[in-house]
């Protein structure tokens, strides 16, 4: 008994041992630039480079310094603080391989799990955002050429390949708190819409973005919403198509000039709401109310000048 319990005390020591070793030695150099290369390869029109990655023990893998920045281009699009990978050694030499994560980024943090097959073609993840400041998104607030603000957070799942051409696919919920829209060009007399909350569930497939349920809530006006945005060549090219209805509220015509285009909005009220639609680009958004509205809105607006 007591060999045994030696000998199972020594291989413990020297497993030990080993796995120290195999960490302290671990080529990170060649593991950062593999992966570069990877994710390069994957998504060709942007250069993904991360400033270091090393192993923590136990178990853990730390990335920082992640930033993704289009080709030919300078500024990152996006930039994140640190990426912690935890490995699960039971299910990672399962047939089903769980590998833990949490993404520091925006000021918050996305924190879930992926699960890969043996072979690792195939994957699903799910996962959690909080505290995310969408004022952080300087490129896309540059491409747009528009203000973003507000805290985002929601949750998703989904499922993909690892292969260039693989699909992927996403569903889960967004909610944006405490922001404000900057409107292209004035909508009901606003050039800007100060809102409390802005949620909806999406869903994504094939290049295509779904909303569903969506609802706005500003002290100006409710609404609510839903539709399609495929994406593009960029970020401007993303192709719209919602719809739905805003419910005014008085603060909407709080200013003193504003009585004529409260008499004309309330003639075209349907339900206690305002129907539209929003078409075009990303870049260059258009909005059309229902019944006629748009154009006596446009006739309104020009007897002030």
């Amino acid at each position: 008994m007591r060999w045994l319990l030696s000998s199972i005390g020594y291989l413990l020591y020297t497993l030990v041992v080993l796995v120290c070793l195999l960490w302290l030695l671990f080529p990170t150099d060649t593991v950062k630039s593999w992966l570069e290369q990877q994710l390069n390869a994957r998504y060709p029109h942007y250069v993904w480079k991360i400033r270091s990655l090393k192993p923590v023990l136990p178990g853990r893998v730390e990335l920082t310094g992640i930033t993704v920045t289009r080709y030919r281009e300078k500024t990152p699009i996006v930039e994140a603080k640190q990426l912690d990978l935890v490995s699960n050694p039971v299910r990672f030499f399962g047939k089903r391989k769980l590998v833990k994560y949490k993404l520091y980024i925006l000021g918050g943090t996305v924190a879930g799990r992926v699960v890969s097959s043996t072979s690792f073609r195939q994957f699903e993840y799910q996962g959690k955002g909080n505290g995310l400041q969408l004022e952080q998104l300087k490129t896309v607030q540059q491409r747009l050429q528009r203000k973003l603000d507000g805290t985002a957070a929601g949750n998703f799942s989904g499922q993909g390949t690892w292969k260039r051409s693989g699909k992927m696919e996403l569903k889960g919920n967004l909610s944006i708190a405490g922001g404000t829209l900057q409107l292209k060009k004035p909508v009901l007399g606003l050039e800007q819409l100060p809102y409390t909350r802005i949620e909806s569930n999406f869903k994504y497939r094939n290049g295509q973005w779904v909303f569903e349920q969506g609802k706005l809530v500003s002290t100006k006006m409710s609404a609510t919403f839903g539709g399609q945005v495929t994406t593009g060549e960029n970020l401007q090219a993303a192709g719209l198509r919602l719809s739905g209805s805003i419910i005014p509220r008085p603060e909407l015509f709080a200013g003193a000039g504003d009585k004529q285009m409260a008499r004309v909005v309330h003639t075209f009220l349907q339900d206690g709401g305002l129907p539209f639609t929003i078409s075009g680009t990303a870049g260059e958004p258009g909005i059309q109310f229902k019944g006629g509205l748009s154009q006596a809105l446009k006739r309104l607006q020009g007897s002030k000048r």
